[in-house]
């Protein structure tokens, strides 16, 4: 399942309890844009003055923005790519700490993502901002809700880590969790009731105004790579001239039953 975004601007689903934002981190996110409106968020987490991470279409491109709050200079990166609405997407974005660039990537149910091109970047400077007082809200702004995204919104993650582009292109396909991972959410999964938390860490969601519908068509995102059946597997069948010569020889020799084992009957 997924919910559907933009009914009205303040469609969103709000989180609690979500571990203020590290330094280095990364977001993901599959997604069907509808319309594409500046400004519009794919996640927002703001308190309208001192704190502002979010997810959102570029008033500098056709892509999507990233910013993040710090003491001294905001993280921000504009991407110029180009989406196709009405088509699933994938979407992360990642940051490094002061001093780096934040980065966005693209990719689709066929191609892996990749890492888009942008318009501007800016290095973020001095320490993250602790948002943790302040709420996570999917698909609009964290504060108002005035910006709801337009769209359905299926699968988003947060992990308190960078994770390298091999990691981005592993989750696109098969989401997982880690010890990093700080929320995971199935959008729709329990319709429009209070979304759970895949990652363990109870950040459950509160829709408001948003519909169910359809998940994005990829492969079961509940796969367990290391599972095994609990019943044995059926016998491997013996195969007699993989035995060696000498035992073959042995046990095709005629056995002799002695007279009056059988019930008295002499059976040779």
């Amino acid at each position: 399942m997924s919910l559907v975004f933009g009914g009205a601007n303040s469609d969103r689903v709000s989180c609690s309890g979500v571990p203020a934002v590290s330094a280095s981190a990364t977001w993901l996110v599959w997604h069907f844009p509808t319309t594409r409106t500046s400004g519009r968020r794919i996640f927002g987490r703001s308190d309208g003055a001192t704190y502002d991470t979010s997810l959102y279409w570029s008033f500098f491109g056709n892509g999507l923005s990233l910013g993040a709050s710090f003491s001294t200079t905001a993280a921000a990166a504009d991407s110029t790519k180009t989406f196709t609405l009405n088509k699933w997407a994938f979407s992360a974005a990642t940051l490094r700490g002061a001093g780096n660039n934040p980065k966005i990537f693209t990719g689709d149910l066929s191609a892996a993502a990749t890492e888009d091109s942008y318009s501007g970047q800016t290095a973020p400077a001095g320490s993250v901002s602790d948002d943790s007082s302040v709420n996570l809200a999917i698909g609009n702004v964290g504060t108002g809700f005035t910006s709801a995204y337009q769209g359905n919104i299926a699968v988003a993650a947060y992990f308190a880590r960078e994770l390298t582009l091999g990691e981005i292109v592993r989750w696109q396909f098969r989401p997982f969790v880690d010890a990093d991972c700080k929320y995971y959410l199935h959008l729709g999964f329990n319709g429009t009731g209070t979304q759970p938390d895949w990652s363990g860490n109870g950040v459950a969601g509160t829709v408001t105004g948003a519909t169910a519908r359809d998940h994005v068509p990829m492969a079961p995102m509940f796969a367990f790579p290391a599972w095994r059946p609990m019943v044995a597997p059926p016998p491997t069948p013996f195969d007699w001239l993989a035995m060696p010569a000498e035992m073959r020889a042995h046990f095709a020799r005629p056995v002799m039953i002695p007279s009056g084992m059988m019930g008295g009957r002499d059976l040779n």
